[in-house]
């Protein structure tokens, strides 16, 4: 066997295991998807409802009724006692993990921003 006969080979069994895993759905792969999770247009209208779970979390109803949860990197207070709320984005108008939610005139920043699958409507308190 050749110096570059066993080159190419071990370039290709490379390959073939780098490629391997590609194919597969591990939960790595849905967190990976879920870490790019967001709501476009929320300048128009692209968030149709909100519900406050904690001091520190969020869930978030998109235009297209899918549910997302915000995680707040702190604690909130603010946030249970306000009707109305204000999404800080930036230039994209896309809600995602960068944002930040204004309540009484506090700023609380998202530390992650997921989808939250099988959530419905049937949620206590829907506004």
């Amino acid at each position: 066997m050749t110096t570059n006969t066993m080159w190419l080979r071990t370039g290709l069994l490379v390959a073939a295991l780098l490629a391997a895993p590609a194919g597969c759905a591990t939960s790595g792969d849905w967190e990976r998807s879920n870490a790019d999770a967001s709501i476009p247009f929320v300048n128009h209208g692209g968030v149709r409802n909100w519900e406050v779970e904690s001091s520190r979390a969020l869930l978030v109803e998109s235009a297209n009724g899918r549910w997302y949860r915000a995680t707040l990197a702190g604690p909130c207070p603010e946030l249970r006692f306000h009707d109305s709320l204000g999404f800080v984005t930036d230039s994209t108008h896309q809600l995602d993990r960068f944002s930040s939610v204004i309540a009484g005139g506090e700023r609380c920043w998202f530390e992650s921003f997921e989808r939250v699958p099988g959530l419905t409507d049937a949620l206590p308190g829907r506004r």
